[in-house]
């Protein structure tokens, strides 16, 4: 599947960030560095967001596409340049190596960059 973002004066995006998936946070959280949140233009603890996965752009910014809602925490005890999660979340995001957050007002979409082809990056099969 190919991706492309049209990015508008109200997008902000983040580098690529590494999923790392554990016992926390709990529900659907997505948990990043406050730097990282800065990024996104975040300047609060934690926010209400609808949290749209691999969409295209149209979808996006329509609201037309499957989302569902969540929480984005901000976290000094979360590494910079990751975005952590539960295993049920990584598991519902399609186990993603890295991702890139994309967010435009109350919303946020999740790249995963291992879908994008020509990366060469892809999880280890178990």
């Amino acid at each position: 599947m190919y991706f492309r973002i049209l990015y508008n004066d109200y997008m902000k995006v983040t580098p690529a960030l590494e999923v790392l998936q554990g016992d926390e946070p709990a529900g659907n959280t997505l948990r990043i560095h406050p730097n990282d949140g800065f990024e996104l233009g975040l300047m609060e603890y934690v926010y209400e967001m609808k949290i749209f996965n691999n969409c295209c752009a149209q979808d996006f910014n329509n609201e037309t596409g499957d989302f569902f809602m969540g929480r984005i925490e901000q976290a000094n005890e979360c590494p910079l340049g990751t975005l952590m999660v539960n295993y049920r979340m990584f598991k519902k995001l399609n186990m993603p190596v890295k991702v890139k957050l994309v967010a435009s007002n109350d919303k946020i979409l999740l790249l995963n960059l291992d879908a994008l082809p020509g990366n060469g990056k892809t999880r280890p099969s178990q």
